[in-house]
């Protein structure tokens, strides 16, 4: 299993040095420039690659509709939501869900299961959801299985 970080944008990192105690301290990172104005900073975002897919596989849009089974549960191991319940995959327009959705699905490729590792930011953040509190930590098992262009409109 890997466990990938994403979004690390605005985080500095702190790299230990090898030298003895007769060796000049680390310099320190510049603080991140302020974004601009209506500009939106996301903290870290990590999931792990649970089973890969096939490596020929596309990767879906924003705009697409995907299939998958997904598994919802909090920090504590409660399960909020899932596939599972309604015996068979859902299908979303991948635009309308929650930005962590919107970032890592579309780095999926059909048959991947990953785990997502969700902070209140890339969710429903103060907004408490029906089984889920105000800037809940949420854990999402996703397969995606398959994913399709949205139909076209109709402008009749």
């Amino acid at each position: 299993m890997r466990t990938i970080i994403a979004g690390m944008t605005g985080l500095g990192l702190m790299l230990g040095h090898a030298g003895g105690a007769a060796a000049a301290a680390p310099k320190r990172a510049a603080p991140a420039a302020r974004p601009p104005v209506g500009a939106i900073r996301l903290p870290v975002l990590s999931y792990t690659i649970d089973k890969s897919g096939p490596a020929t596989g596309a990767h879906p849009k924003r705009s697409d509709l995907i299939t998958v089974n997904y598994r919802l549960t909090l920090l504590d191991g409660t399960e909020v939501d899932g596939s599972a319940k309604r015996g068979k995959p859902d299908v979303f327009p991948l635009n309308r869900l929650i930005p962590a959705w919107q970032v890592l699905v579309q780095k999926m490729r059909p048959g991947d299961a990953w785990t997502f590792y969700v902070p209140p930011d890339y969710a429903y953040g103060a907004v408490a959801k029906e089984g889920l509190p105000a800037n809940s930590f949420l854990i999402f098992k996703v397969e995606l299985v398959s994913f399709e262009a949205p139909p076209p409109e109709n402008k009749g």
